[in-house]
């Protein structure tokens, strides 16, 4: 079952890696672990170091959001002039798990627009993993 849940989820991040048009799309652990990752085929060498920089803000604020008391489960911030960063929190069965995307600041409306679809396919996949552990 784990094999092929993983294979799922595989396959969706790879899918809306493509819907977003985004740089990255990563799910962590609360622990900042990578569970699934995928990458744009070609990343501009002019943004590739912000978009390192921006994995490295979402693992420091994905510890923040856990300990402090957000009002959302969403964050958005601006990485150099071209990209913008999403960290958005799940929680299912009480675990907390981190979707990141980072895509140019031209492309968030698109993101906001599929990303609901996204996030309901991904908890399909994950919740019966989630139940199990």
């Amino acid at each position: 079952m784990f094999s092929k849940k993983f294979f799922d989820l595989s396959e969706l991040l790879e899918n809306y890696l493509k819907q977003f048009e985004s740089e990255s799309l990563i799910l962590f652990d609360k622990n900042g672990i990578i569970l699934s990752e995928y990458y744009k085929d070609y990343i501009e060498p002019e943004i590739y170091v912000e978009l390192i920089e921006s994995i490295k803000e979402h693992l420091f604020l994905l510890k923040r959001m856990q300990e402090e008391s957000h009002e959302t489960d969403y964050a958005f911030s601006s990485i150099g002039d071209e990209l913008l960063s999403y960290l958005h929190r799940i929680v299912l069965e009480g675990e907390s798990l981190f979707v990141s995307v980072v895509l140019k600041q031209k492309l968030k409306e698109n993101l906001l627009e599929k990303f609901s679809g996204f996030i309901s396919e991904l908890i399909d996949i994950l919740k019966p993993l989630v139940m199990r552990s």
